[in-house]
């Protein structure tokens, strides 16, 4: 079994919507570039890409707990956000956070890793993704989008089931919460070969921004070598699986909610899988290398997602010796996503 590099799938890039684009029990309308921006704008390229991207599959996410979002609102005001990250100069988070209601749409569309690198790669011009930076936002996007905006309303779209509390929330206030530096040590993850390879790959990645924000939002004791090695743990069965478009491998509830948390950082989630899988940071390759992450999947089969999930503990044993001691492998405990 060959480790080292790991291809990922052929995969189209994401196609424009038909004049009257019809999933089962969603009926949805394409937008024209000109709802986002006049055609005399110096943004009308992007503008135009927006518009061609497949903004189905999100609109149906977000219709699970908003039945009434259409196309030409929530995606609409979406994709004009959007465009505003495209264009700014700093376009890996650190100039413009989403305003309150957007966090919601937003947070749906990062669910789809591989689609979300594709409009991000086509919208910047090369491979990237357009980050999120938690604890490094700037609000700056109010004047941009104006205030007019019904996305500026509070009290809706931070806990309505998409997004579990808010991201950026109070972590200016927590700078100083006594969170030590910690590492991943490869040798807690996987000690035996060829998995210790992908371990040591795995205990490069800085993991004190998760910590950081794993404590801040839902488990405030959690340590480095605990909740966070158990999720790289699954990131590893994925990566040996060669489980990158999540049609093989699902985790359980818990280590599901920390795959969630870890991809509110999408610039160093591109950069995590890419060093794993054996690719050069940056050089993301066709359709980018990541750990493909479909949100959509916790609504189907139960029957296949107890299969993905039986699959995953099987896996287990042959890589790490032994069965999952930690209560975040839960078998018992509802699958919630992919």
């Amino acid at each position: 079994m060959n480790l080292v590099n790991v291809q990922p799938p052929k995969r189209p890039a994401p196609g424009p919507l038909s004049s009257s684009s019809t999933q089962t029990g969603t009926s949805t309308t394409s937008f024209p570039a000109t709802s986002l921006v006049d055609e005399a704008s110096d943004n009308f390229k992007l503008a135009t890409i927006l518009a061609n991207f497949d903004w189905t599959p999100v609109l149906r996410l977000v219709q699970r707990v908003r039945p009434f979002a259409t196309m030409s609102s929530g995606m609409v005001e979406l994709a004009r956000f959007v465009l505003l990250k495209a264009a700014a100069p700093g376009f890996r988070g650190h100039i413009l956070a989403a305003p309150p209601q957007m966090q919601a749409l937003w947070h749906a569309l990062r669910e789809f890793t591989h689609e979300y690198f594709e409009l991000s790669s086509t919208l910047v011009g090369k491979p990237t993704v357009l980050g999120y930076d938690p604890p490094g936002e700037e609000l700056g996007a109010r004047d941009k989008l104006g205030p007019e905006s019904p996305l500026w309303s509070s009290g809706i779209g931070q806990n309505d089931g998409i997004m579990k509390g808010d991201a950026g929330r109070g972590f200016r206030d927590s700078e100083d919460d006594g969170v030590k530096e910690e590492r991943l040590r490869a040798r807690a993850i996987a000690d035996s070969w060829p998995y210790f390879v992908l371990a040591e790959r795995l205990a490069t990645f800085d993991g004190q921004p998760l910590l950081k924000l794993l404590r801040f939002s839902t488990h405030p004791n959690a340590e480095m070598n605990n909740e966070i090695r158990e999720l790289a743990r699954f990131l590893l069965l994925k990566a040996v699986k060669r489980d990158l478009d999540g049609t093989a491998l699902s985790p359980p509830a818990q280590i599901d909610e920390l795959w969630h948390l870890l991809l509110r950082f999408p610039a160093q989630y591109q950069e995590l899988c890419a060093s794993l899988l054996g690719h050069r940071v940056g050089v993301y390759g066709d359709g980018g290398v990541s750990i493909g992450h479909d949100p959509l999947q916790a609504y189907g089969d139960p029957r296949q997602r107890n299969d993905r999930l039986a699959a995953t503990f099987a896996a287990h044993v042959p890589a790490f010796g032994e069965p999952p001691f930690s209560p975040l492998w839960d078998k018992s405990a509802s699958i919630t996503n992919s």
